[in-house]
């Protein structure tokens, strides 16, 4: 696929799934989907791609509801162990994938709040890495990952 301007950057789709993003900042490359990266970009509100960070904390604040983390603790395993199973046994794997996706939205109904993938795709990814951590957290009884603060934001201590 030939290049293409999107405001003051160079976009070049090189296979499904990797994009190279060049503008005066340097190059980015990307292994994701890139739909909403794009959309930002033509509407100028892109700066810079999120860190690890960034997408973990945002996951974490669009799932504070106790009925939605649980939902999503339970549901997210669940569509991750269908993967394998829906080429073996797709009966056993479409009702695990169906069943999994369904506990996600009736969190979802409770949060009041959109999934996080309706904004950005990479969020498919983030789910499974967001539920290993609360469930390890939860057996260990451990904090096991501490998110980054961004700069604008402050710790406070009492």
């Amino acid at each position: 696929m030939p290049p293409r301007r999107v405001g003051r950057r160079v976009v070049v789709r090189v296979a499904p799934f990797f994009t190279i993003v060049a503008s005066a900042g340097g190059i980015c490359p990307s292994v994701f989907p890139e739909v909403s990266y794009l959309r930002g970009m033509a509407k100028g509100t892109f700066d810079r791609p999120k860190s690890f960070d960034e997408y973990l904390r945002t996951y974490r604040d669009d799932h504070q509801h106790p009925v939605n983390r649980v939902c999503h603790m339970i549901g997210v395993p669940m569509i991750v162990a269908s993967l394998p199973l829906i080429p073996t046994v797709p009966p056993v794997g479409l009702s695990l994938f169906g069943v999994g996706w369904g506990f996600q939205f009736v969190g979802h109904y409770f949060e009041g709040k959109k999934p996080s993938f309706t904004q950005d795709l990479r969020y498919l990814a983030i789910g499974p890495v967001w539920a290993a951590i609360e469930w390890a957290e939860l057996v260990t009884g451990k904090s096991l990952y501490e998110l980054e603060l961004p700069e604008t934001e402050v710790k406070a201590t009492f």
